[in-house]
């Protein structure tokens, strides 16, 4: 199972957006899958129902940043390589799903639900993943 299949399906299983990619990419994080299931408990639903970044960016951007961040040996200069990378990455997303922010996904995206689930949630979930793995077929 590839891991859009694997994210999409932990979401859709009853993970948050961001829990279900970040634990999709656990054993990348070096961390067992409930340590990334705590870690984003609090990120779905645009911050626990704030509407604001959705978890499925936010979980993009947590994952993204690890694989770009080899140490904490140079701390500043790592700034200079993983901001460059993690920026087209969330314009990519939004061009992808019309907005960064939950409340507007939701109001504005595409409606209807499969498995329970919105149809523009489980696209962000695709979306963030895809985003993911252009960064990983560059080499991060």
């Amino acid at each position: 199972m590839d891991k859009k299949e694997l994210a999409v399906n932990k979401y859709k299983s009853g993970y948050n957006c961001a829990q279900a990619i970040a634990c999709a990419y656990a054993e990348e994080l070096n961390m067992s899958e409930e340590q990334a299931f705590r870690l984003m408990e609090g990120f779905g639903k645009g911050m626990s129902f704030y509407g604001h970044t959705c978890g499925a960016c936010s979980a993009m951007v947590l994952v993204s940043s690890y694989l770009c961040t080899p140490d904490m040996k140079t701390i500043n200069a790592v700034k200079n390589d993983t901001y460059p990378v993690i920026k087209p990455m969330i314009e990519a997303f939004k061009e992808e799903n019309g907005y960064i922010d939950c409340f507007d996904i939701l109001k504005h995206g595409e409606p209807g639900t499969e498995d329970g689930k919105r149809l523009c949630c489980i696209h962000c979930v695709e979306h963030a993943v895809d985003n993911i793995e252009s960064l990983r077929m560059k080499g991060k």
